[in-house]
């Protein structure tokens, strides 16, 4: 049960801390070298913390006022899983993109991931947008 604990709040790091705060520093210490992240429509595996650190900054840098909250956790053994929304001020404030991700753990460290999310929300509001700039609905 404490592993369980302890691993959930590893977890919630990510979001809070990498992807909410930019911290990409903090990755090197909380993935292991040879993590593997499996994103959903994301054609192939995002190998190695580096390779995942500039997939981070990437989405930053294309939303850099996305910001997640994580909704609910489970722990069971070595993995996590977390569902979490995220919302973009850019996007609208009733426009929440949810996902779930999957972590497993091995000696304190994350070393694989799943990860899906809603992208049809995050299309559709985008979608939205550009047709309001021309004064059209979808």
């Amino acid at each position: 049960r404490i592993v369980s604990e302890s691993n959930k709040k590893l977890a919630r790091k990510i979001f809070e801390e990498i992807w909410n705060q930019g911290s990409l520093p903090l990755a090197d210490e909380m993935y292991d070298g040879d993590y593997v992240a499996h994103i959903s429509h994301h054609p192939e595996a995002i190998r190695g913390v580096e390779a995942f650190k500039q997939f981070v900054a990437l989405f930053q840098a294309l939303h850099s006022d996305l910001q997640f909250t994580v909704e609910d956790q489970i722990a069971e053994g070595d993995q996590v899983v977390t569902r979490w929304t995220a919302r973009s001020p850019g996007l609208g404030t009733d426009v929440a993109v949810t996902g779930i991700s999957i972590h497993r753990l091995a000696d304190g460290r994350f070393v694989e991931s799943w990860d899906n999310w809603d992208t049809i929300s995050a299309l559709q509001a985008r979608g939205q947008q550009v047709f309001d700039k021309i004064g059209l609905s979808i």
